[in-house]
C-alpha cells in the first residue's frame, strides 16, 4: 500500500494512512455485498425459471 510506505518513510501522515485503510475496507465491503447480491438474485432467477437452485 503506497500510503503505508509514505507513512513509514515520513512523507505521509497518519491521517493519510487511516484514510487509505478506510477506503480499502469500504471497497472490500462493497465487493462482498455485490457478490452476495449477485448470488442471491441468481438463485431467485433460477428458482423463478424452475431450475434447481445451486
Amino acid at each position: 500500500m503506497i500510503e503505508k510506505v509514505k507513512y513509514e518513510v515520513g512523507t505521509g501522515t497518519n491521517l493519510d494512512l487511516l484514510d487509505a485503510v478506510l477506503s480499502l475496507d469500504s471497497a472490500k465491503k462493497d465487493y462482498n455485498q455485490a457478490l452476495y447480491d449477485y448470488n442471491t438474485n441468481k438463485a431467485k432467477l433460477e428458482e423463478a425459471m424452475g431450475l434447481p437452485v445451486r
